[in-house]
């Protein structure tokens, strides 16, 4: 009996011996771990040691940026070394800041309009035209009156058979916007109207100043866009300066309002949808390389809850009506004024209450104001399990967040030329967009409200990215796989993706010929825009 104690004391001192040094080989391999990350920089004590050490580095650190796994064949090479590096390198020479309305005669930027940009995820319905287009094409249809608010001069419109007698916010009477027109001078009464429906960068604003300028601007446009006689040219005219952009792709956020019609009568909003996907066929069968649009609906986040839960289960029904066209939901508004996602939960989560399926696209992070309610929309929002983040301005201030996004490759939408404009940031190489695409974090470039600005497709937004989110020496490789986002992050169906895809590559390997056939590589054929 001694000697089975003694054997089974010994057997359990050698478990507790094997356990023990179990324990302490995963203590040794986790600091090995540990120390192989925190020496992954060396200390060195000579030159030779220094420049390799950190020439291995910024190897490492590029591959990790966008583009960074992208491989380039033999003409993508050329067109890399030969023509866009130069360009990129000319432009970092001379540029000291983005100017939007100077840029038609840059040779980066005409080298980016004729570039294929796969699709643009985040654009607003009534801010998706050049307003220098609704000026000279909605304004001068017939039977349409105009007035001015007495406070802060804001435009409003309206189509009428009749003299108007709605009631509106002016304490004048309706005019006449034809014979205006002809009191005036068209010149002088066109200038007038496009100063009113579009806002500049002004680097002394503030978000809130200039938010308030963006949303007085916005109302005109709604007035003379969501009506009988405006909408379908309007659509197809945002679809055309899409694609003449060479944007492939749109998925649009829209408030889908009734469309008024000149006898005061309105069509309910599934017309409205309606309108929207004949007009998209129609664009579609006249030019058979573009791929389509889809819809996101949205609810103005200022809007009483009763109000935002018809909207959300207009959107359910919707989307269940016509699947190949309504993608989800999303809530917009300036967020600084509230109310932020958290307060806004009993309407969000009634997808999740009576099991319905209806994806989020969420705008989340457009403020400043680390630390804020609003600043904790971007957790509310990735709790609430959205699609896409719309923004994420403020993302890179929450490191645990930033790392949540890339462990669940949860797409952020940035519209670098918006958060400029809109005075978020004033150096768009402070953006945080520079983070994202030194990560590689799934990102896509969108353009939001790119008739505010009077610029339209994409360009102008891969432009500002392309200068200052990248590293000097990235070129092709990075708006490669930019380029390929726009399809990949997209909410298409899967063998929808593929299809685009395909369209894309063509129109990529047709774009990279195009631009070594008769190219002679010399300083003379770059024009930079100098300030």
């Amino acid at each position: 009996m001694m000697e089975d104690g003694t054997m089974t004391r010994t057997r359990r001192g050698y478990s507790g011996l094997r356990n023990l040094c179990s324990r302490k080989i995963e203590i040794t391999l986790l600091v090995a771990l540990f120390l192989t990350f925190v020496t992954s920089l060396p200390l060195c004590h000579d030159e030779t040691c220094i420049l390799k050490v950190g020439a291995e580095f910024l190897r490492k650190e590029r591959s990790k940026a966008i583009g960074g796994n992208i491989t380039l064949n033999e003409l993508e090479q050329r067109v890399d070394s030969e023509i866009l590096i130069p360009m990129k390198k000319m432009e970092l020479k001379f540029k000291t800041k983005v100017d939007i309305q100077n840029l038609s005669e840059n040779s980066l930027f005409k080298f980016l309009r004729k570039m294929p940009k796969g699709g643009d995820l985040h654009i607003h319905d009534i801010a998706m035209v050049n307003i220098e287009w609704v000026v000279k094409e909605l304004t001068y249809l017939p039977d349409l009156y105009y007035c001015i608010t007495d406070g802060e001069q804001i435009l409003r419109f309206i189509f009428s058979e009749k003299f108007p007698v709605q009631e509106h916010e002016c304490k004048s009477k309706w005019l006449s916007v034809e014979e205006k027109r002809k009191e005036t001078g068209s010149d002088l009464f066109d200038l007038m109207l496009l100063g009113k429906m579009t806002i500049t960068f002004d680097r002394a604003s503030d978000p809130d100043t200039t938010w308030h300028r963006f949303i007085n601007s916005l109302g005109p446009v709604g007035d003379l866009a969501y009506t009988e006689k405006g909408f379908r040219p309007y659509f197809k005219q945002a679809l055309t300066e899409a694609y003449e952009d060479n944007v492939l792709y749109l998925e649009v956020r829209t408030l889908l309002l009734p469309l008024l019609c000149d006898n005061g009568t309105t069509l309910d909003r599934e017309e409205t949808l309606r309108h929207y996907i004949e007009v998209t066929e129609e664009f579609k069968k006249e030019n058979p390389g573009f791929i389509g649009a889809k819809f996101i609906l949205i609810s103005v986040r200022s809007l009483p809850a009763d109000v935002m839960e018809t909207d959300l289960r207009l959107a359910v029904t919707l989307r269940q009506k016509y699947p190949d066209y309504v993608l989800g939901y999303d809530i917009v508004g300036y967020e600084n004024y509230g109310p932020p996602h958290k307060d806004l939960l009993d309407v969000l989560l009634i997808p999740s209450r009576e099991a319905i399926d209806l994806p989020f696209f969420f705008h989340a992070g457009e403020t400043q104001k680390f630390g804020s309610t609003t600043d904790a929309n971007i957790l509310y929002t990735i709790l609430l399990n959205t699609t896409r983040i719309g923004h994420g301005f403020a993302l890179v201030k929450h490191p645990d967040l930033l790392q949540v996004v890339a462990d669940r490759g949860i797409p952020i939408e940035v519209p670098p030329i918006s958060n400029h404009v809109l005075s978020f940031v004033n150096d768009l190489s402070n953006h945080p967009g520079v983070t994202l695409f030194s990560r590689n974090l799934p990102i896509v470039i969108c353009s939001d409200d790119p008739g505010s600005w009077r610029t339209s497709g994409l360009s102008y937004d891969y432009y500002a990215a392309f200068l200052y989110f990248t590293r000097a020496d990235d070129g092709l490789r990075a708006l490669k796989e930019i380029s390929r986002n726009g399809i990949k992050y997209s909410a298409m169906k899967e063998n929808e993706k593929r299809t685009a895809m395909e369209v894309w590559q063509q129109n990529w390997d047709q774009f990279i010929k195009s631009n070594l056939q008769g190219y002679e590589s010399t300083p003379e054929s770059i024009q930079h825009t100098e300030l």
